[in-house]
């Protein structure tokens, strides 16, 4: 793709996330295309189906993730669980909300071995096979990894 029809691309996400129907706009939020101006835009929107809609923007940025997660309590755990989100809000989401993406994109971020991730992994699966909503990533990380993730 050109530069121009890039930027053609962009410039029409914009105009829908400004002047859009809520379909639209929502419609815009998910695209990965959407510029960061036009992500903090919808993630502010009237409509709670466009601010969802940003949370499944593979590309939408932590900053953003945060910003919805305080925002909305009802996006807080579906926001949590998305690979980008910051690491304290993935730690405060149930382990078995995660996808197998963020937990490895959680390990990656945490700089640790294969062998973490499979245990990781393994406890997500028997967390889905107890049916556990309430065991949180983060408390899962400190059995598993000693602590939670340190703050820089």
């Amino acid at each position: 793709m050109s530069d121009s029809d890039a930027s053609l691309i962009a410039a029409e996400l914009m105009y829908l996330a400004r002047e859009g129907s809520a379909t639209d706009r929502a419609n815009a939020a998910a695209d990965p295309r959407v510029p960061l101006e036009g992500l903090w835009l919808l993630a502010r929107d009237s409509d709670p189906g466009v601010r969802g809609a940003v949370v499944l923007n593979p590309e939408v940025p932590a900053a953003v993730l945060e910003a919805i997660a305080a925002a909305n309590d009802d996006l807080r755990e579906k926001a949590g669980t998305h690979p980008n989100a910051p690491l304290e809000l993935m730690e405060s989401v149930p382990l078995i909300w995660h996808t197998q993406r963020s937990l490895v994109r959680y390990t990656e971020r945490q700089g640790t071995s294969g062998h973490t991730r499979d245990e990781l992994l393994s406890a997500w699966s028997q967390a889905h096979s107890r049916s556990d909503w309430t065991t949180t990533l983060g408390q899962t990380w400190t059995v598993i990894a000693g602590g939670p993730h340190e703050k820089p």
